[in-house]
């Protein structure tokens, strides 16, 4: 299947749809905040638009994670089992969101898109590289074959690698793989269904080679000629493709060459089989000009047919061009990337003419390419035809670049020399302030939700905002009446939420706000609606490698259970942490079932018995409304912890939550740990930082301590 050049230069079909009423709109205009990670990222990867994660080249290698559809959460973590770590690559598996990371081996990480944020991942077996071992430093996903193939810049090969879940080596497929391609390769891309194309250089020259996978256990590697690859002047560092055989290499120095079939040498035949050329006459033996080809106005025919079931198409190494496209993309250049962005026509008439998609909205649809290039501290956007629509500037120097769809509009950067993830905005940056409160007990209350929009640096702007109960990041939940309006720049905005416009339980709003070009900036937060409380008299007490949290029921048939959630990292109240102890026995956040009955003081169910192993005489179905606790052990000693709980109902809403306190264990632990104390003490909160009844404990303490000094004094005297 022959590339295609650019048909349209950028600036020239841009004016095109300005005088026919088109937006363009999806592309980032400018740096709309920098999250600090702690760690230095290596790459950055983002899943079905909303999953951004970033990949951490530590000791162990780890995943961070965050959900765009709230970047207010703490985000997730992951620990890795590779030695070392280089890439992240998205794509669709089975109908699964998956995310591949590249370094020492393949790791296999799959999403349930099903909740905000999303669920935790899923992980499966890790795809090791053989005996050769290596480092894959950049991957393309073949989902219809369930593979990807990976450039393996310590053995100089592309590799062949499984993804049907068997977890079998790299090149288990056998045949000539792996491909040995004669340069250290930097990138991969599929040009089409059966072509990859892969960069690299040998030593300070550019190298570029395609891989015909026609016959996949067969690979035909066709390096590029050498009197083609002549004028390129650096290395190649990056490769991307558009799905439709157009590829951008771009190079070490700040060049990017657009790769396309030379028509003269074999790419446009004339008169061979799938070659029209003209409107209802291709020459050959192929067009049958009957029923079905209707040659007809609206009708191309121009455009030879696509697979590679309808192309006679040889990849020879001179059956290519190498033009010099853009010579002025940020340098040290690192990586480049290609995105669609959807050019929306109002008004269409949706006849047969060229380019309509004929569909039920009106509308006529199709897409203008760019791309985005990073290098040093900056990130530039060009069309495809060479013109460049923007560079933004960031804190650090990026180490990866990666892109939601251009439906979506984000762009993000890993910042390596400042530890930070860059999000590149295409509208405004909308933020949640405040929500109080954000629990109410029924139709009679209210709550008032404050925010604000910033727009990069821009001086001026405004965009049209609106609450939608539910949906997702596209805006499709249900709109909340009167929850509507315009903010401004510099502006707070502010909206009271009457409880009769609510759901109860636990529930997500959105809140989006419109540009004037079509771009929409998004937070979301959430709330409960129902007799639900927070827990009381809640506290953490460290001890040895352990937290002992303690809490009074709630007396109330309302109550199924409750979730305790803790990590090691300080977390908010609408956060959902996944720390985990060091056997993985607890991870947040842990289910407490609500005790079975409502007992007397001191009734353990059975005379003494208190069906457990202790010889407390203390049952486990802790009475309703009393102190209960749970202890977490196998904690890191002297390691902060952070923890909250609770209350979850029958139709799984989750009520309020308690504080979050901080316990950080420790050998000699606390005033419990010391009196061997093995939970019945409602003391602890003295001990933790930040408890609001931490005065009162500390003087229950105090008078336990004098009561026993008091008792051991007569003991002194007898003696």
């Amino acid at each position: 299947m022959p590339l295609k050049r650019p048909q349209l230069p950028a600036l020239l079909f841009l004016a095109v749809c300005a005088s026919f009423g088109v937006v363009v709109a999806g592309v980032p205009e400018h740096l709309a905040v920098e999250i600090a990670l702690g760690e230095a990222p290596a790459d950055v990867g983002v899943v079905a638009d909303r999953v951004v994660a970033v990949v951490i080249d530590s000791e162990p290698p780890a995943l961070l994670w965050f959900d765009s559809a709230d970047y207010s959460l703490t985000p997730q973590s992951y620990g890795l089992a590779g030695e070392a770590v280089s890439t992240l690559e998205a794509g669709v598996l089975d109908g699964q969101q998956t995310l591949l990371v590249g370094g020492s081996q393949i790791d296999v990480l799959r999403f349930d898109m099903s909740t905000v944020p999303a669920a935790p991942l899923s992980a499966g077996t890790p795809i090791g590289l053989g005996a050769a071992a290596g480092n894959i430093v950049s991957l393309a996903i073949d989902a219809p074959r369930l593979a990807a193939y990976g450039a393996d810049s310590v053995n100089g090969t592309l590799r062949h690698i499984t993804l049907d879940g068997s977890g079998v080596a790299a090149d288990f497929i056998g045949g000539d793989w792996p491909v040995v391609l004669g340069f250290t390769p930097a990138d991969v891309a599929l040009l089409d269904e059966t072509t990859v194309v892969v960069v690299g250089a040998l030593g300070s020259e550019p190298g570029v080679a395609l891989v015909d996978l026609t016959t996949l256990n067969e690979p035909d590697l066709v390096p590029l000629a050498a009197e083609l690859l002549a004028p390129l002047p650096a290395a190649a560092v990056s490769v991307v493709a558009d799905g439709e055989n157009s590829a951008w290499i771009l190079l070490a120095n700040g060049q990017i060459w657009a790769l396309a079939v030379d028509e003269e040498a074999g790419g446009d035949d004339d008169d061979t089989t799938g070659d029209d050329d003209s409107a209802g006459d291709d020459d050959s033996a192929g067009d049958d000009d009957s029923a079905g080809d209707d040659d007809s106005a609206g009708d191309d025919d121009s455009a030879a047919p696509s697979g590679p079931a309808n192309v006679a198409r040889e990849v020879l190494p001179d059956a290519w061009s190498l033009a010099l496209l853009i010579s002025t993309a940020p340098s040290p250049s690192l990586e480049l990337i290609y995105r669609a962005v959807p050019v929306v026509a109002a008004g269409d008439d949706d006849d047969a003419g060229a380019g309509d998609d004929d569909d039920a909205s009106g509308d006529e649809e199709v897409s203008a390419g760019y791309l985005y290039a990073l290098g040093n501290n900056l990130v530039s956007i060009y069309t495809t035809g060479g013109a460049q629509a923007d560079s933004i500037i960031m804190s650090g120097v990026g180490s990866g670049l990666a892109a939601a769809s251009g439906a979506d509009g984000f762009a993000f950067a890993s910042l390596a020399s400042s530890g930070s993830l860059a999000i590149l905005s295409p509208g405004p940056w909308l933020e949640i302030d405040s929500v109080e409160p954000a629990a109410i007990a029924s139709d009679l209350d209210s709550m008032t939700v404050n925010f604000s929009a910033t727009f990069g640096a821009e001086l001026s702007g405004s965009c049209d905002y609106r609450f939608l109960l539910g949906g997702d990041i596209r805006g499709s939940g249900t709109a909340i009446a009167g929850a509507s309006g315009t903010i401004a720049l510099g502006e707070t905005g502010s909206e009271i939420l009457s409880g009769v416009d609510l759901l109860a339980g636990s529930h997500r709003i959105f809140v989006l706000c419109d540009d004037e070009d079509g771009d929409a900036g998004r937070a979301s937060f959430t709330y409960y609606k129902g007799y639900l409380a927070a827990p009381t008299n809640f506290s953490a007490t460290p001890g040895d490698a352990e937290v002992r949290a303690r809490w009074e029921t709630i007396d109330s048939s309302d109550v199924d259970h409750y979730l305790i959630y803790f990590d090691p990292e300080s977390f908010g109240v609408a956060d959902t942490p996944s720390g985990c102890n060091a056997d993985i026995s607890f991870c947040s956040p842990v289910v407490v079932p609500q005790p079975d009955g409502d007992l007397s003081p001191g009734d353990d169910d059975s005379a003494g018995d208190d069906d457990d192993d202790d010889d407390d005489d203390d049952d486990s179905a802790i009475p309703i409304g009393l102190p209960y606790s749970v202890l977490i052990d196998q904690l890191a000693n002297g390691q902060p912890w952070y923890f909250a709980v609770a209350a979850v109902d029958a139709d799984g809403n989750v009520g309020p939550r308690t504080d979050v306190l901080s316990a950080t264990p420790s050998v000699t632990g606390g005033a419990a740990a010391l009196s061997g104390d093995s939970g019945g003490c409602t003391c602890e909160s003295s001990l933790v930082a930040g408890g609001s009844d931490s005065l009162p404990a500390l003087l229950l303490v105090l008078f336990a301590l004098a009561s026993l000094h008091r008792r051991r004094r007569p003991a002194t005297k007898q003696e």
